[in-house]
């Protein structure tokens, strides 16, 4: 290592280690990526191969808010929550190796990414509808676990997210603030053609439902390889978005002109509604991709929703996946059937040709009532039938861990469903308590002004009063000063 090698290399100390004991991180800078406002992202090589890989992304930042240091401290649980839980979900934001500090600097080891979704959009046109659709399933996966941490990132546009190993995960979070920070809070944020219209008008009371509307925007970007709000100027763009709450003709024209379902379009008709308060969450736009995507899946969770006393006992049908128990031969078509019979199952052994061996000389007879047209079936040994049932036992076998994942997705499912009437009474009840407080508001400003006024009804009687006094003894001094001339 040379001297400038040696001259790059800065010493990482993790929040997450004890100080006094915790093992020092040393990187090798190879250079600086990024310079913002707010701090640097550097390029580096970890010296002891830390994380299995090559190459880190390090964002350093000198004067650090709590509120910054708390995000990247939850995301990096979140993280770690998805990853240890045993289900199909992965995170789609940027993975948090650690976080810490670099002297006296603030730091995040993240993972590096590879090329920006709208770089790759334009040197990638041809991808097909399927694979552009489930690229947009990773970013609402993205939104939906953001909002998860009650976090509004507010810049969401292609550029924002990165491609890692064939995925797509959500960056830059310099404008991303808690959704219990946001009310009065900055106007005009992120890129105009991406903006909802409450960021270009309204008081500031906006929700995390201006996420939803630049992720359709970003959408149809994906879908057409085209910018939904195509225009010259950001005043052409500002007096388009603003016109959508009265008339939504230009934006649902170029949706439905798109060469997809009608399900896709509806969905994101419903992302770019006119009332905040009706646009879609991310949860429902991940459940509503992934229907689209994988009907059978949608159709399995809906049989266990409607019969969950049967779980434990589902009969595969001709759902994808599933093999079909009418395929079995006749005489052991069914689970009743073996049951009635009281076929004892043998568990084989390690060499299948000790199979034989282990199995009793005895006939497999059915009752009467459900023999089968082909009588030489019964003249069959024993020992081949109960072959068949243990190998029909071992294709239900596979059953119980896709049966548990689809009853676990029914469940989140109901969560999320739950969750999102939550938010939804929440946002009433703050809608309700505003216009309580502003109505209050207008009632002082009525007394108030009623106050004034009696005030002014006051004083202009007071001057009346004064002015009449002075009127009248003007006229009285005439009146003296005429007699007085009369008499000279």
């Amino acid at each position: 290592m040379n001297n400038n090698q040696e001259q790059n290399i800065v010493i990482f100390q993790s929040y997450f280690q004890d100080p006094q004991t915790g093992k020092l991180k040393k990187f090798l800078i190879r250079n600086c990526v990024g310079t913002g406002a707010e701090g640097q992202v550097f390029l580096a090589q970890p010296l002891d191969r830390y994380y299995n890989v090559d190459l880190v992304a390090i964002k350093t930042q000198q004067f650090i808010k709590r509120e910054v240091r708390e995000f990247f401290e939850k995301l990096y649980q979140q993280q770690e929550q998805i990853r240890q839980k045993n289900s199909m979900e992965k995170s789609q934001i940027i993975k948090i190796y650690e976080i810490g500090q670099i002297q006296e600097y603030f730091a995040v080891i993240m993972e590096v990414g590879e090329q920006d979704l709208y770089k790759y959009l334009k040197q990638n046109q041809n991808i097909d509808i399927i694979n552009r659709q489930k690229i947009c399933l990773q970013l609402a996966y993205a939104i939906k676990q953001l909002h998860e941490l009650k976090y509004i990132h507010r810049d969401i546009k292609p550029e924002n997210f990165v491609v890692i190993k064939n995925e797509f995960k959500l960056i830059d979070f310099g404008l991303t603030k808690p959704i219990n920070d946001l009310i009065q809070q900055t106007m005009n944020l992120g890129s105009r053609i991406f903006q909802a219209p409450e960021l270009l008008e309204g008081d500031g009371n906006y929700t995390s439902s201006i996420d939803i509307w630049a992720l359709g925007c970003t959408f149809y970007e994906i879908l057409s390889n085209q910018q939904l709000i195509n225009v010259k100027t950001a005043l052409d763009a500002q007096t388009l978005i603003v016109n959508h709450k009265k008339d939504q003709n230009y934006i649902y024209n170029k949706i439905n002109s798109l060469q997809i379902s009608q399900q896709w379009k509806d969905m994101m008709k419903e992302m770019f509604s006119p009332d905040e308060s009706q646009r879609k969450s991310a949860k429902y736009i991940v459940k509503k991709i992934e229907s689209i995507l994988n009907p059978n899946f949608k159709s399995l969770c809906h049989f266990m929703a409607k019969h969950p006393a049967d779980i434990t006992q589902f009969q595969p049908g001709k759902q994808q996946g599933f093999p079909n128990a009418n395929n079995f031969p006749p005489q052991i078509n069914t689970f009743q059937q073996l049951s009635a019979q009281k076929v004892q199952l043998i568990t084989p052994p390690q060499n299948p040709q000790q199979i034989f061996s282990q199995i009793p000389q005895q006939k497999f007879i059915l009752p009467n009532n459900q023999l089968p047209n082909n009588q030489n079936i019964f003249n069959q040994d024993t020992k081949v039938t109960k072959i068949q049932s243990y190998n029909f036992q071992q294709q239900y076998q596979q059953y119980p861990d896709q049966i548990q994942s689809a009853n676990q997705n029914i469940i989140n499912q109901k969560d999320e469903e739950i969750q999102e009437y939550k938010d939804k009474i929440v946002a009433l009840e703050k809608n309700i308590q505003q216009s309580y407080d502003r109505i209050s508001e207008l009632q002082t400003n009525l007394e108030n002004q009623a106050n004034y006024n009696r005030k002014m009804e006051n004083l202009l009687k007071q001057y009346k009063d004064y002015f009449q006094c002075q009127f009248q003894e003007a006229n009285k001094l005439l009146e003296d000063n005429k007699n007085t001339l009369n008499c000279f």
